[in-house]
């Protein structure tokens, strides 16, 4: 079986409105190699997951810590934007599998989770009160959810 949580999933969401997420994030400025590392893009980054502020409202720290992987961050999300796999894609993964998404999460990854775990012929999605970093910052819902479900499959 298999848990994920806020899986980030850009190839589904062409199935929902084609291109017009990808644009959305070009205007956001994700999309753009020129600001890889900057801390402008990873700003955009963390207050996409997490809302307006949010990189604002970090430990000094914990936005230090994120700049030392900004620009991998921004390859990462590069790559994703090549992500051409529709939903039907995980169509071909058998085993048992529970999607999570955040009540907080941005809703065109909530509706790609929703559209993937529809796919998988054992899959279910659920929406947790919190954010895209929840397993972070409510480890005990977390990990209740996950091995609560995990349980009910043996």
């Amino acid at each position: 079986a298999v848990v994920a949580y806020d899986p980030v999933l850009w190839g589904p969401h062409r199935e929902i409105e084609g291109d017009a997420f990808h644009q959305r994030m070009k205007e956001r400025g994700l999309l753009d190699p020129a600001a890889r590392g900057t801390e402008k893009w990873m700003t955009t980054f963390v207050e996409y997951w997490g809302g307006e502020g949010a990189w604002e409202r970090m430990a000094p720290l914990a936005r230090e810590q994120m700049m030392r992987s900004a620009a991998q961050s921004c390859d990462q999300a590069l790559a994703l934007a090549r992500d051409e796999e529709g939903a039907g894609t995980y169509a071909a993964v058998s085993m048992p599998a529970l999607v999570l998404s955040g009540s907080e999460t941005p809703t065109e990854m909530c509706d790609s989770a929703v559209r993937v775990a529809g796919a998988i012929p054992r899959g279910e999605h659920r929406v947790l009160a919190g954010g895209h970093m929840l397993p972070l910052t409510e480890t005990a819902l977390f990990c209740e959810t996950a091995l609560r479900w995990l349980r009910a499959l043996a």
